[in-house]
């Protein structure tokens, strides 16, 4: 691990890495099972609207599946 944050802990640089981490691997899976990178537009608004579109079914469905588990 390398930082330039001279200031932190040593535990708070491990918890920034490990908050980094789980991003990694949601951007990860909304790539490789949302469809992220699969966007037919070649514009930048176009690729941000993709993105959104994306994440809000990929929210919806950890929704869903939270509602599931608490018995709804």
């Amino acid at each position: 691990m390398a930082t330039n944050a001279l200031t932190m802990s040593m535990k708070e640089i491990i918890g920034l890495y490990l908050k980094r981490w789980s991003i990694e691997c949601l951007f990860k899976d909304v790539k490789h099972y949302s469809g992220m990178g699969d966007y037919p537009t070649r514009t930048l608004e176009g690729a941000t609207n993709h993105m959104r579109i994306v994440f809000m079914a990929r929210l919806l469905l950890a929704f869903l599946r939270t509602m599931r588990n608490v018995g709804y």
